[in-house]
């Protein structure tokens, strides 16, 4: 979780939250090295943790939202 006010990734107690069910769900249908296109991704730290959890060859997290989008890109430089 972001822990200073210079750190443009943004963190959302439901993303911790359902994170883990969300995964075991998705570990269940998805094939391993799958391409996901992620819409609606909001702050992107679930693309980061279900990428690493699942092994996807390729995930695009996806938003309409600017901020989302710098947020997105801040967890995925971080990671």
């Amino acid at each position: 979780m972001p822990d200073n006010a210079s750190d443009r990734r943004r963190s959302h107690p439901s993303s911790l939250r359902n994170r883990e069910p969300i995964g075991q769900v998705l570990q269940t249908h998805l094939p391993a090295r799958s391409r996901v296109l992620e819409i609606a991704a909001g702050t992107g730290e679930q693309a980061v943790y279900l990428s690493r959890l699942l092994a996807a060859d390729y995930w695009l997290p996806t938003d309409a939202n600017p901020t989302a989008i710098d947020s997105i890109d801040a967890w995925r430089e971080t990671d």
